[in-house]
């Protein structure tokens, strides 16, 4: 069964505000591979087989996450809609509710879990280097190492030869659900951090929509310039910029005092945070209309970000 990776209520608030009557409701994508722009559903967007099922001792599927997932969204949905329509406040709770929504943007999206396998295939990868290199260059110790294998197992690797152990013949890959969990796990941390910065709810109207991607949470120190992180969420000139429909954008930082400000967008800012969130992107963009602010930078090389 395919999977959201991005909500499905998330993506439908970029949807066209002028779609025909009778059409179903639909957004403008473009892959990075391509500079077409096309109509699609919502439904049939940011989705993967099974992303967040898997399976259990017994055979039968776990569906307790995406699941989990659903609730989650459930309650920050209605939160999204009523300030994209206007509303000029919300309670702690939906603020709360919000911070572990983008918080979950950053970190159930395919650009987060390709990062994690690399890095688990790396470090697998290195550590069959490292026992090779050693048992190359020590047969006792690799004797000893089958030895103690056998005694703390019961199973024997006599048989094993150190060439096996060449890790130009080995390719890791980590087990999806690994993934999800080790990329999942942070997020009661990150959620938290957000919550402590100063946000400001970025207010904009036609035709100067936002735009998101598939990886929409954006990170940026701007005060350095070799776009190195640092400290990451917790670097006193971080920013996070994330769209929340076509008509609103949250920006949080540490610069910010304010737990909870609104402010009006120029077209400017507009661009800048869709030029950020375009950088991100690592398979396509979505927009409620193909030109928008930053849209002619866009068609003419990668987008800078300041």
């Amino acid at each position: 069964m395919d999977q959201h990776f991005l909500s499905r209520f998330y993506l439908s608030g970029f949807c066209d505000p002028d779609v025909p009557a009778g059409h179903t409701p639909f957004v403008w994508t473009q892959t990075l591979q391509q500079s077409v722009w096309r109509r699609k559903s919502p439904k049939k967007l940011a989705t993967t087989p099974d992303l967040y099922t898997f399976s259990k001792a017994d055979g039968t599927k776990d569906q307790s996450l995406e699941e989990l997932l659903g609730k989650i969204e459930t309650v920050v949905a209605p939160v999204i809609k009523r300030i994209s329509s206007g509303a000029s406040s919300i309670l702690e709770t939906e603020r709360q509710n919000l911070a572990l929504f983008v918080a979950l943007a950053q970190l159930r999206v395919p650009a987060m879990h390709d990062n994690i396998g690399d890095f688990i295939g790396r470090v697998g990868e290195g550590l069959i280097d490292i026992l090779h290199h050693k048992f190359t260059n020590d047969p006792k110790a690799f004797q000893h190492y089958k030895e103690r294998y056998k005694r703390d197992t019961g199973q024997s690797i006599d048989d094993l030869k150190v060439e096996s152990l060449d890790p130009e013949k080995y390719k890791i890959k980590a087990s999806r659900a690994s993934v999800v969990a080790i990329s999942l796990s942070p997020v009661e941390m990150v959620s938290s951090i957000l919550l402590k910065m100063g946000w400001r709810l970025i207010v904009t109207r036609s035709p100067d929509w936002f735009i998101t991607c598939d990886n929409p949470f954006f990170m940026i120190d701007p005060t350095n310039k070799d776009r190195v992180f640092g400290d990451g969420l917790g670097a006193p000139n971080i920013e996070i910029s994330f769209p929340l429909s076509k008509e609103i954008a949250l920006f949080a930082s540490w610069q910010n005092k304010q737990p909870m400000e609104w402010c009006e967008a120029t077209p400017y800012i507009v661009e800048k945070i869709n030029l950020r969130c375009a950088a991100f992107a690592t398979r396509f963009l979505v927009a409620p209309k193909t030109i928008f602010p930053g849209s002619e930078k866009l068609k003419s090389k990668t987008p800078t970000v300041e």
